[in-house]
């Protein structure tokens, strides 16, 4: 899944697409995002997320479940 992610490096991801790695809504990634869980950056007034913070994201969420 976040293989794909690799493929994107050094492009920034848009809600969609990291919805879409995570099996997630946008609206779940906006709230992960809001909350400080999920980085982001603002880049020309649209909100983007870099690939290695979303992998940072997820090895962070595997580590509290376990």
């Amino acid at each position: 899944m976040l293989e794909s992610c690799n493929a994107l490096q050094g492009q920034m991801l848009t809600y969609k697409q990291a919805a879409s790695y995570l099996a997630l809504s946008e609206r779940s990634v906006w709230r992960l995002v809001k909350s400080g869980e999920l980085k982001a950056a603002k880049v020309g007034g649209a909100v983007r997320i870099d690939p290695a913070d979303l992998r940072e994201y997820v090895e962070r969420s595997k580590q509290v479940l376990a």
